[in-house]
């Protein structure tokens, strides 16, 4: 547990500051470590940023130390997919690639997705179709989350020389003061080692203690739903190419490719409703799964009919683009052992993602829903673009941990985060509910996106940035 007294270091006025953690109970430090950078959190963002650094020349004489209080996991990777994936999309691809990741991420497993299918609920003829060949860009690859973490490790086990991995988690943190300038973090480890940094790195997640122990603010707004994700077996082995998700009144449901026989579910819900999944025999949750996707019990019969006809009229245009027809997703013929799982959802973002001698990175800097797979994307992201702010800082002989250039690592990406955390958050209360008034505005919205190329075309681009 991080333990933080009231007490603020002020450096001057206005001026972004670290709250003081004294260590109380005398207690003893056995050793002390200096290190140029810190990273708290070893998931796939911090360790990401950890790669992004460490095999940067400009960094080659840094020390880097990556904290990760979890034990590492098998080098290997395991038969059965794992219930927890990411859609990684061309941008994130490049971030990977560029750090030499992918590579070891496609030689591992990962599944291409070639088009998306979205409908909604309420009408039989509000859907869109957003394929690859609209533009030159890959939709993207459906990843397990353990995968990711594997192909990290296996890059970072080759940084020894200047990235140190320690299995601990932060208990102190305080700021350094001395005739008024900026010292180094000093962070007191849970084993009562002191290691020192000119700067720390925030990937711990949404609960992030680094943030808490910085006192940065952080606007939390729980979604009432619960995502419930499993691994599924396909009655019908094919390409398995296409990415399906069907707005319900309490959040959308999505199937997304594994394999040509295994695809990963991601059904957002109310809690009672995912509580009941959860406890469903493997055969009545298959039977939910399917009934999800195909029942008309949510169709509103006006919104149908109008629908209806704009498709009609749609259609009757002869330079139109709207001939293509809905599929039908894939029937669910089983579910792997022990991948049924549930989480709950909110939506999360810091005030602030820099002070001095400090930034914060993905999800411990902003939290997105799950509906637009944008969650550890968004994160990948943060790790470019301060890793091209901290560069540019040693390139122009600027302390790292200073805040003027951190400042443009924050305002870059709260540029960037913020409307697309608007957009999710809006598109999730636009389609989990049962307003007939907005589910034929959506449906509306809906069939003139797939009527329209060049709008299909923007959909598709947008979320790649």
């Amino acid at each position: 547990m991080l333990r933080r007294i009231p007490t603020a270091v002020r450096v001057a006025n206005w001026t972004r500051s670290l709250a003081t953690v004294s260590n109380s109970g005398g207690d003893t430090v056995q050793k002390t470590s200096k290190f140029d950078i810190v990273i708290a959190g070893g998931g796939m963002v911090g360790s990401a940023m950890a790669c992004s650094i460490g095999y940067n020349p400009i960094f080659g004489e840094y020390k880097i130390a990556l904290l990760e209080p979890n034990p590492v996991k098998t080098m290997a990777i395991q038969a059965d997919f794992s219930n927890r994936v990411s859609a990684i999309i061309p941008g994130s691809i490049n971030v990977l690639d560029d750090i030499g990741v992918w590579p070891y991420i496609s030689e591992l497993r990962a599944k291409l997705f070639q088009s998306m299918q979205v409908w909604d609920a309420a009408s039989d003829h509000s859907f869109l179709l957003l394929d690859s060949k609209f533009t030159d860009e890959k939709m993207g690859y459906v990843v397990e989350n353990d995968v990711i973490m594997l192909a990290l490790m296996k890059r970072l086990k080759l940084l020894d020389s200047n990235v140190e991995i320690l299995h601990c988690k932060v208990d102190d943190i305080s700021l350094q003061i001395s005739n008024g300038d900026i010292g180094n973090v000093s962070i007191k480890l849970d084993n009562d080692d002191l290691i020192e940094t000119r700067l720390l790195i925030g990937a711990d997640g949404p609960q992030s203690s680094i943030r808490t122990a910085a006192n940065i603010k952080h606007i939390s707004l729980p979604y009432n739903q619960l995502a419930i994700v499993a691994t599924l077996q396909l009655e019908n082995q094919n390409e398995n190419v296409v990415a399906w998700q069907r707005f319900l009144p309490d959040g959308p449901i999505a199937l997304l490719p594994l394999s040509n026989s295994r695809s990963s579910l991601v059904w957002t819900t109310n809690p009672k409703h995912g509580k009941m999944l959860l406890e469903m025999s493997n055969e009545e949750f298959i039977d939910s799964v399917n009934n999800a996707f195909v029942n008309n019990d949510h169709v509103i019969p006006n919104i149908n009919r109008i629908s209806s006809t704009i498709n009609r009229g749609l259609n009757s245009i002869p330079s139109g683009n709207f001939k293509e027809a809905p599929q039908s997703p894939p029937t669910v013929a089983g579910i792997d052992n022990n991948s049924r799982g549930g989480f709950p959802l909110s939506l999360g973002h810091a005030t602030n993602y820099v002070m001095n001698r400090l930034a914060l990175i993905g999800d411990a800097a902003h939290r997105v829903h799950p509906l637009a797979g944008q969650g550890v994307n968004l994160g990948f992201k943060d790790v470019e673009v301060l890793s091209k702010v901290l560069a540019e800082a040693v390139t122009e002989g600027n302390d790292i941990g200073a805040l003027p250039h951190l400042l443009k690592y924050e305002s870059t990406r709260q540029l960037q985060v913020l409307p697309i955390m608007a957009t999710i958050d809006n598109l999730n209360r636009l389609f989990s509910n049962k307003n007939a008034s907005l589910a034929l505005a959506r449906g509306i919205g809906f069939q003139f996106l797939n009527y329209l190329t060049p709008l299909k075309v923007i959909c598709h681009v947008i979320p790649l940035y």
